[in-house]
């Protein structure tokens, strides 16, 4: 896995596979020493089932860390101060819990150990639009794609803040990136609503024609092209379409809410 690309998201996790060798290793002079003499069968049996119970132990006074993300993440910080992801973790599930003053201690201490960490900076982000300081978090978002063009949660979310506020050539940038890397129907209906918006109907038209149809069956992509028809003097087409649309101003914000995920 550290030569080659194998094709698997395990990570680290492939470290732990060693063990596997070590248990393998040391179940075999049990195995050997069980098919010898009775008593030292017996003796083999023992040490063996006691061997099980301290092992037992040890997972049964382990496992409640994992009754939720909350033990999960502050055990984990208790356990290893000094990792910034574990700090991290437990700033982000402080926030999400809405405790907001010991989610920024997390932060801190994170910030301290190595402050260019990719997850500790969007972590940052959070707070930044929490405390409503957008340049920050816009300034953040363009640092961590600088560091990874490919983070997709920043790039969504920067191209949302541009949007929002009107630049909507910036938004159409991000967005059209994503679609590219991967075409969903979310991304297609905001960098749709950008060009139309930054007054491209006819490259919105183009667009929606070419990888939806004439008539999408989405209703925010075929509001768009209703209101881009319009835009560009085609207001019987225009019309046509929105006619077929409940809402069609929010349209977009519906398409927005159907998924959480960038």
């Amino acid at each position: 896995n550290f030569i080659f690309v194998i094709g698997t998201i395990m990570a680290e996790r492939i470290m732990y596979a060693p063990s596997l060798a070590i248990a393998v290793v040391m179940g075999w002079p049990f195995a050997k020493a069980y098919n010898g003499q009775r008593t030292t069968k017996i003796i083999t049996a023992v040490i063996f089932a006691v061997f099980i119970v301290f092992q037992a132990l040890i997972l049964v006074n382990r496992n409640p860390v994992w009754a939720s993300e909350t033990v999960l993440f502050t055990a984990m910080a208790h356990t290893a101060p000094n990792s910034v992801q574990a700090q991290t973790l437990l700033a982000q599930n402080l926030f999400k819990r809405g405790e907001w003053a010991e989610g920024r201690e997390a932060m801190q201490r994170a910030k301290a150990i190595y402050p260019d960490h990719l997850s500790l900076i969007f972590t940052e982000t959070v707070i930044a639009v929490h405390d409503k300081k957008l340049k920050e978090a816009k300034d953040l978002y363009l640092k961590i794609l600088s560091m990874s063009p490919t983070h997709t949660a920043a790039r969504w979310n920067l191209g949302r803040l541009y949007f929002d506020e009107g630049q909507y050539e910036l938004a159409a940038e991000q967005f059209r990136y994503l679609y590219d890397s991967l075409p969903k129907v979310k991304y297609a209906t905001y960098y749709a609503a950008s060009l139309q918006l930054a007054n491209r109907s006819a490259e919105a038209i183009a667009f929606i024609i070419k990888y939806y149809g004439i008539e999408p069956a989405n209703d925010a992509l075929r509001a768009i092209l209703g209101y881009s028809y319009n835009a560009t003097g085609n207001t019987n087409e225009g019309m046509r379409l929105l006619k077929t649309v409940t809402n069609p101003a929010a349209a977009l914000s519906r398409e927005a809410g159907k998924d959480t995920t960038p």
